[in-house]
């Protein structure tokens, strides 16, 4: 994989020094890899910042008996934007089998299982904490098929529940994104696996545990500066406001809080405009010294140079007088 330098601004092949200025790179989180489409990061980039902006959104993770059309969820984790754990339960299945894989992935044992509530019970508890919330999960598709899958088998279908209301957002497609592997195949980004922050590997294929990951992931992609860094302070401002602002429900103070949004934007631009000209002109006005300077500076050697062979040939004048004279 290729990196861009943060000292030389190269794209090199990732290893300990850069090849181009012997920088350590060793730090590899803090570089930026090479990308297709630096647009497409950007806007993975804003995604993560606008959800780091607001306060209304928690992060799920399950663990399943495995990933087929008959599977069922057998652990829930969900934590807050702070990192707080806001429910962690373990859930005995119907179907009294967990696939060996899952089992060797996840090291749940249907004797782990035993006296656990089931999903019925546990989505009683799940529902409440999650209504009225953005639900953040890596893989989200995956696990809300397997919630849905799982509430079935107790003849309760997810979409009766009238007064439940809550958005989704995947970590995983927005990463991808971020990552820019192109996949040739599937003509997308290609999915990547969660990473682990150092040091918690161990809590890998732990609905908490992955949790975290994905809580420390988001806060990576929003430090992450953006390629094109000019229009990094509107973007960001727009991405921030625009998630605040969905946190109310009452369409009037939306529409203000639009208004005020678009007159600090406006406000902004015409000052950033204003910088620019005052930029160009001070560019121009150093130009136009430098080219000057540049004139004198011709002009002083040109009359150093005719000088010189002014006084070359006085000399020689002299020098013929001289010998004249002698001769006579």
């Amino acid at each position: 994989m290729s990196v861009k330098c943060p000292a030389c601004q190269e794209f090199v092949e990732q290893s300990h020094l850069c090849s181009k200025c012997g920088r350590s790179l060793d730090n590899l989180h803090k570089l930026v890899p090479w990308h297709r489409n630096p647009r497409d990061r950007n806007a993975a980039i804003l995604w993560a910042r606008s959800i780091m902006a607001r306060r209304d959104w928690l992060i799920l993770d399950s663990e399943t008996t495995g990933i087929n059309d008959t599977d069922e969820v057998i652990e829930l984790g969900v934590i807050d934007c702070d990192g707080n754990i806001i429910m962690e339960q373990r859930i005995n299945p119907v179907k009294r089998r967990i696939s060996p894989k899952a089992q060797e992935i996840g090291h749940i044992t249907l004797k782990d299982l035993k006296g656990k509530p089931n999903m019925l019970q546990a989505w009683q508890e799940f529902a409440p904490k999650i209504n009225g919330r953005m639900i953040i999960a890596y893989n989200t598709a995956f696990d809300i098929r397997m919630l849905v899958q799982s509430l079935a088998k107790h003849n309760f279908p997810i979409n009766t529940d009238k007064s439940l209301r809550f958005k989704t957002e995947d970590a995983m497609l927005k990463y991808a994104q971020y990552v820019g592997e192109w996949a040739e195949w599937k003509q997308e980004y290609k999915w990547q696996k969660l990473p682990h922050p150092a040091g918690s590997e161990q809590d890998a294929h732990t609905a908490i545990g992955d949790c975290k990951a994905t809580l420390a992931l988001i806060k990576r992609m929003a430090d992450t500066p953006l390629e094109d860094e000019t229009p990094e302070v509107i973007a960001t401002l727009i991405s921030v406001t625009t998630g605040t602002i969905e946190m109310f429900e009452n369409k009037a103070i939306q529409f203000l809080a639009m208004v005020i949004v678009l007159f600090l934007v406006v406000a902004w631009s015409r000052c950033t405009i204003g910088e620019a000209i005052d930029r160009r002109d001070y560019a121009e006005l150093q130009l136009h010294e430098a080219k000057v300077n540049a004139q004198r500076q011709e002009q002083e050697k040109a009359a150093k140079k005719k000088q010189k062979a002014e006084d070359k040939l006085h000399k020689s004048d002299k020098t013929n007088s001289i010998k004249g004279s002698t001769r006579e």
